[in-house]
């Protein structure tokens, strides 16, 4: 990412080598989770965005013993972890279908998103606590699960950071991120109060609690 007059201008990596720039705009919004930490370095700017690792155990409903269907809540349920089905993931290749997924798992400053065979126990063991019926009748086809692990960033107020990150010294910077183990319910909403202070049209929420959401809470600052 580079500043340039009037805009910004984005260049995608192809493993070490860098690709020929891709597009030009006036706006660009950062929203890539932690990532978005290192986009701002790029330019010596820094944010509050802390590491939440986290990793999911997951597989296909197909997988599971025949007679778990009946078992299987019809809703996501949440309390000491979460489990929800019903959704496609599409990967890998030979996973199709409808899909479950149990989680997650949480360790604060760690940058690493590498699979870890105890966190893959860890969510097993969550979902023995948070659906007993559900672990047991399900486990014979759990053996089989795969793993998905991402690091969220959360911010020092356990807010969001949405939208202008300092208008007046870095104009059509913006940023979408922020948003911690909660991204699943908060992203749609972020996207409208980011929305709304790009277009200047009404808040989607009470005007305090948008307020409270906007990047430009935290001062850009040089590193």
């Amino acid at each position: 990412i580079e500043r340039m007059v009037g805009g910004w201008r984005l260049r995608g990596f192809c493993g070490v080598a860098a690709e020929p720039w891709v597009c030009e705009a006036e706006t660009v919004v950062l929203a890539s989770a932690f990532n978005t930490l290192a986009l701002l370095n790029t330019l010596g700017l820094q944010a509050p965005l802390n590491a939440l690792r986290g990793q999911v155990t997951w597989g296909t409903v197909s997988s599971l013993p025949a007679h778990t269907a009946p078992f299987l809540p019809p809703f996501p349920v949440n309390g000491h972890g979460s489990f929800i089905h019903g959704m496609d993931f599409g990967l890998p290749a030979t996973a199709h279908g409808p899909c479950w997924a149990v989680g997650s798992t949480f360790e604060r400053g760690v940058t690493d998103p590498h699979i870890l065979p105890a966190d893959q126990v860890a969510n097993k063991a969550r979902l023995a606590r948070l659906l007993p019926h559900v672990h047991s009748q399900c486990e014979p086809g759990m053996d089989a699960a795969f793993a998905w692990a991402g690091v969220r960033c959360t911010v020092p107020d356990r807010l969001p950071m949405v939208g202008f990150l300092a208008p007046e010294s870095w104009p059509g910077l913006m940023v979408c991120a922020g948003m911690g183990a909660r991204g699943l319910t908060l992203s749609v909403l972020c996207g409208e109060v980011l929305a709304a202070q790009y277009f200047g049209e009404p808040w989607p929420l009470e005007r305090k609690l948008a307020c409270a959401l906007l990047a430009h809470r935290f001062a850009a600052k040089r590193v």
